[in-house]
């Protein structure tokens, strides 16, 4: 688990090669996927996802963020997929009100915002501090690139377009 908690892919590659149990819970129930997703860790969580590792639906971290959240965040686009048709609620909220849409829209995976927008994420919704997904991109400087993502979405163009021309 400390290999892929702290995202040291050669570590992790040599204790499966050795045989070690990918699929073993720590004390609190976490694997070794849960440890390297929290931590945003992709080479892990793709070679742990390779081996057949599967994330547990009910499993969140202490943020209550969730393997859709953490999927969207890595960008990881074949696995959102993958939850999305098992049933994962595409705008489940963390406990800072982030959903899914949020943290790939914060990121600048456009890939899987067009893959979240299409399975009816909101991109309206709103965090405790007023923000929303389009707000998410425009802070981390991703709104160009996810500009026409979330025009073709036809969400809130009027306000993506001015919160673009900011700082312009």
């Amino acid at each position: 688990h400390q290999a892929a908690s702290k995202g040291i892919a050669d570590a992790v590659d040599a204790l499966l090669a050795a045989g070690a149990d990918w699929q073993l819970k720590d004390n609190h129930g976490y694997t070794a996927l849960d440890h390297a997703a929290v931590n945003h860790h992709r080479a892990v969580v793709e070679r742990l996802l390779a081996k057949g590792a599967e994330f547990v639906r009910t499993r969140t971290d202490g943020g209550g963020a969730g393997a859709l959240h953490w999927t969207a965040a890595m960008g990881l686009h074949a696995e959102v997929q993958k939850l999305l048709a098992q049933g994962y609620p595409v705008d489940a909220r963390d406990k800072s009100g982030w959903t899914p849409l949020y943290f790939a829209s914060f990121y600048g995976h456009t890939e899987v915002v067009e893959t979240l927008l299409a399975a009816k994420a909101d991109a309206t919704l709103k965090d405790p501090t007023g923000q929303n997904a389009v707000n998410r991109a425009a802070v981390a400087f991703r709104s160009e690139e996810l500009e026409k993502v979330f025009e073709t979405a036809g969400s809130e163009l009027n306000r993506v377009q001015s919160l673009l021309r900011v700082g312009d």
